[in-house]
């Protein structure tokens, strides 16, 4: 006899999802600072022409939304695959413009935190992990 009822959901399924909503939160979070704080998008992209990335206020601008509304639909489950996608690029940029000289080590200001949020990233993607969403 089984005393363990059977649940409509698997265990990987609700891992998909805390991975979702995390690095989700994670994302908003970044993008929110580059929207509501101090200096806002005006001021990442004065960072970004300083580091010579080319037209820096249009690509602040796409780099902010896709943080921000990327990391939304990553908490929501909105087209989560798909907003994957931009904010692995936005990660890989900044590898390349930012940390990437820098060595592995995030104690050294290294890509490390990149890389983790790129595999986190790929897994979702890889997954579908669509599954608790909001209906669309």
């Amino acid at each position: 006899m089984k005393l363990i009822p059977k649940i409509p959901f698997s265990y990987p399924e609700i891992a998909l999802l805390v991975l979702r909503v995390s690095v989700g939160t994670v994302f908003v979070y970044h993008g929110s600072l580059k929207l509501f704080g101090p200096g806002g998008v005006n001021g990442f992209a004065n960072v970004l022409g300083q580091l010579g990335v080319p037209s820096p206020l249009i690509n602040a601008w796409l780099a902010t939304l896709a943080e921000f509304l990327g990391g939304m639909a990553l908490i929501f489950g909105v087209y989560a695959r798909w907003a994957a996608l931009p904010l692995i690029f936005v990660m890989l940029v900044a590898i390349l413009t930012v940390t990437g000289s820098k060595g592995f080590d995030i104690q050294n200001n290294g890509y490390e935190y990149n890389f983790i949020l790129i595999a986190a990233l790929a897994a979702i993607f890889l997954t579908r992990s669509e599954k608790w969403h909001i209906k669309q």
